[in-house]
């Protein structure tokens, strides 16, 4: 017995001198720095202001609700005038990568003439319209958007 109690002193000497004088520790973790106080920054939530509803010019007018343009534009709520007779409301719509606005569109063709759906100009809309379906001496050439994203009003060119 007295041999084991040596043995295990002799081991623990031995051990501890061997990882005593090495710098053998504990790990720690590392010290940080205090962390500094960060600012604090309040952001204000974006209000979108959305008026109320105009009194209706007329009872026979159509309220459209607001709308998003292909170009980010945001277009107000607003009365539509009265229904055109013959003639449905179409919503506005993308067709690929185009926005087409809303407008009225024709029940049912119209014997001898070609409808020409409204437009936005630039500055203001344009309703649709018939047109005489055939001009002696003439094309019709549609409107259309130029390289440029002015809108070409459709036209009768000579032949």
């Amino acid at each position: 017995m007295r041999l084991a109690v040596r043995n295990f002193m002799t081991v623990s000497v031995v051990t501890l001198v061997i990882f005593g004088f090495t710098g053998y520790t504990i790990a720690k973790p590392p010290l940080r720095p205090h962390p500094r106080p960060r600012p604090v920054v309040v952001k204000k939530p974006v209000i979108v202001h959305v008026p109320a509803k105009p009194p209706r010019p007329a009872k026979s007018h159509l309220w459209v609700p607001r709308y998003k343009l292909h170009t980010g534009v945001l277009v107000g709520g607003h009365w539509r005038p009265p229904a055109k007779p013959g003639c449905h409301w179409k919503d506005g719509h993308w067709e690929g990568d185009r926005w087409i606005p809303g407008h009225w569109v024709p029940d049912a063709p119209k014997a001898g003439h070609a409808w020409v759906p409204g437009y936005w100009d630039g500055s203001v809309w344009v309703d649709g319209y018939w047109r005489p379906e055939v001009k002696v001496g003439f094309s019709w050439v549609n409107g259309h958007l130029n390289a440029a994203g002015v809108w070409i009003t459709g036209r009768w060119v000579s032949k």
